[in-house]
């Protein structure tokens, strides 16, 4: 990579204006020089691609005429990307806002250690103060998914290594893209982040949290716009990544926690946040807690 290398910043958009514009407008507060932004509108009918050319015309844009999905979406991002010589490409959520300097801290992380493929920021959860979600770990006995959260033991600290990040803001090198390949669009959306980072980890990169780095994100915004198919699509591929990447002498195990723990747990967490959803205006915007919060 050269002394500051070319970003492409992709940021993926789904009848969210008012959060693209948001978006859009704390990316051009970055203080790292040699990005570009790149929207990917994926079929809104809410006026967002007219709201981009307006007000942002220095932005690329690539409006969908219909909602290919997140992994699809993505993926014609990365390829820009790649055709326009990205070094390193950022995926971004439209409901994301930036740090002024959460990019630098990013490619930071990646120019200090050669070995690091993909890197993700600590990312500030906009609906619960105090909250931050700093990546996550697997455990394939198990089949539990752990979401890592701030603590003061991080203190000092530069990067963290975890298993994934999300795909919410994820960095990613662009050598990684290609000796790996992009998003799996069979994920359709959901674990296609924690896919990307499986596949890199295979071939010996590292996944690393920069503890520098700072965004806020409005969780599971896009989803609940849709939120059956999100239950069914989360549930989906959470029992598909873990037959996918799981020893056969870890199958037994995971298949006895998924049938009695984890998939009842699932479904009574899905239906009462749907009521609570319908029912109580507090809650809107909540995310689902699929994943087991701690360390």
């Amino acid at each position: 990579m050269s002394p500051e290398p070319f970003v492409v910043i992709v940021v993926l958009s789904w009848n969210g204006r008012e959060d693209t514009r948001a978006c859009l407008c704390s990316l051009e507060t970055l203080v790292y020089a040699r990005r570009i932004v790149l929207v990917i509108d994926n079929g809104s009918d809410d006026g967002s691609p007219a709201m981009v050319r307006a007000e942002f015309p220095h932005v690329h844009l690539i409006a969908n005429p219909a909602n290919r999905g997140y992994a699809a979406g993505n993926n014609q991002g990365l390829r820009w990307a790649l055709d326009h010589g990205a070094d390193l490409v950022w995926l971004l959520n439209n409901d994301v806002l930036v740090e002024p300097d959460s990019l630098t801290e990013l490619v930071r992380a990646l120019q200090t250690d050669p070995t690091v493929g993909i890197v993700g920021p600590v990312i500030h959860r906009i609906h619960q103060p105090g909250w931050a979600d700093v990546g996550g770990r697997f455990d394939f006995w198990t089949g539990y998914a752990r979401v890592l959260l701030w603590e003061p033991a991080y203190e000092g600290l530069e990067t963290l290594e975890v298993d994934y990040v999300w795909g919410c803001s994820l960095l990613v090198r662009a050598e990684v893209l290609h000796a790996v390949g992009l998003l799996d669009p069979r994920w359709v959306a959901y674990f296609e982040d924690a896919d990307l980072s499986q596949r890199a980890r295979a071939r010996g990169w590292r996944t690393v949290t920069a503890l520098r780095a700072h965004v806020q994100h409005h969780i599971a915004r896009s989803g609940n716009k849709v939120y059956l198919w999100q239950t069914w699509m989360r549930l989906r591929n959470y029992v598909l990544f873990y037959a996918q990447y799981a020893r056969p002498i870890q199958w037994p195990g995971l298949f006895l926690a998924f049938a009695l723990v984890h998939i009842p747990l699932y479904l009574y967490r899905s239906a009462g946040k749907y009521v609570a959803y319908k029912l109580l205006s507090k809650y809107k915007g909540r995310e689902m807690s699929l994943w087991y919060r701690g360390q």
